[in-house]
């Protein structure tokens, strides 16, 4: 969602009038950085579910409805579900990001998520990747991504980099993030349970929005194994203010396609253990030597271990990782590049008529 937000915070000071069309919002916990304000032509919620089904038909005629009653001269839609319900309902010229999406899937079952992937390019006027893995899986999994395609990494500003606020050091660990089992919240709890078979009991929070059945797995699975050090909050937290209340922080996902949470992490100087999945290497540059395999409990417990016994050279490490996102993933070249993607849409769409 903070890509989202920073490239409508952008677009309303630069003049345009901008709307949303999305999933169901929690008033209580709402997205970090989400400002409803920001949306001029108004906030439409429709039902999105996970997994592909027969409910996807009424939400394509409700995003649909929505667009026909907001008149976007773009439309950008982000992640899978995203892409499949504007592209079919395709007003205004039509940019997709896909967030990884299909994209973290493959075998045969996955084909046919594939197949409607590369139908849907007839009616892409763009498509914007956020890391150079998204744009190579794009190229292999679907098709070569055409003309009007960029890489464009997600972009911090100068507010990311202010350090952190002093706070006592209430966790060792800390993972924030969505609660369902890609993100790797499993391996983590896994790992957990490996390092207090061998007398380790690191202090972890693990902070994040989830269903209310991954909820009560993850709380159920925790009680099981007697992981007393382990703290479970089931929505959306001040990032900063528990970043400083950790020693380091974790990324343990299985697929991701960059990870603000890395680049936030970085930004701050914060020591990060995190996986080599997806785009993570990008953010992780210099010291991409030190991920961990997704999915493999024993070398996350391993790395945790190692980082905690061995704070100053994970502090250092964490020095250069800060030096090249700085260097790397800035707002202005975001900003500048989806701008030239919204350009070149809408003048090849001035060249051919409506569908």
């Amino acid at each position: 969602m903070r890509n989202i937000t920073d490239l409508a915070q952008h677009q309303t000071e630069a003049g345009y009038e901008v709307g949303l069309v999305c999933g169901p919002i929690d008033a209580l916990h709402p997205p970090r950085n989400f400002d409803a304000n920001l949306f001029r032509l108004g906030i439409n919620r429709v039902p999105i579910r996970r997994k592909p089904g027969v409910g996807d038909v009424a939400a394509i005629l409700q995003v649909r409805r929505a667009l026909k009653a907001m008149k976007p001269d773009i439309t950008h839609a982000h992640g899978a579900k995203g892409g499949l319900y504007s592209r079919i309902a395709r007003v205004g010229a039509t940019i997709y990001s896909p967030h990884g999406g299909v994209l973290h899937y493959g075998g045969v079952s996955a084909r046919p998520l594939f197949f409607v992937e590369r139908q849907l390019l007839r009616r892409t006027d763009g498509l914007v990747f956020v890391a150079e893995y998204e744009k190579n899986s794009f190229r292999d999994k679907i098709a070569p991504p055409g003309g009007n395609a960029r890489l464009i990494y997600n972009g911090l500003d100068e507010d990311d980099f202010v350090p952190l606020p002093f706070a006592q050091k209430e966790y060792d660990v800390a993972f924030m993030g969505h609660l369902r089992a890609l993100k790797g919240v499993d391996v983590l709890i896994d790992a957990m349970r490996i390092l207090a078979e061998d007398g380790h009991r690191p202090r972890l929070l693990i902070a994040g929005p989830g269903t209310r059945a991954e909820v009560d797995r993850y709380k159920g699975l925790i009680e099981r194994l007697g992981l007393s050090n382990v703290t479970l909050v089931p929505h959306s937290v001040d990032v900063r203010a528990r970043l400083a209340s950790a020693k380091l922080a974790v990324m343990p996902s299985l697929a991701e396609a960059l990870g603000y949470f890395a680049l936030e992490v970085a930004a701050v100087g914060v020591p990060l253990i995190a996986t080599s999945a997806g785009g993570l290497p990008e953010v992780f540059g210099p010291t991409a030597r030190r991920l961990v395999p997704p999915g493999d409990p024993q070398a996350l417990a391993n790395a945790i271990a190692q980082h905690l016994e061995n704070l100053d050279q994970a502090e250092s490490e964490a020095k250069l990782r800060q030096e090249h996102v700085r260097a790397t993933f800035t707002k202005r070249a975001m900003f500048e590049g989806t701008e030239r993607v919204y350009a070149e849409a809408l003048a090849n769409r001035r060249l051919v008529p409506e569908p």
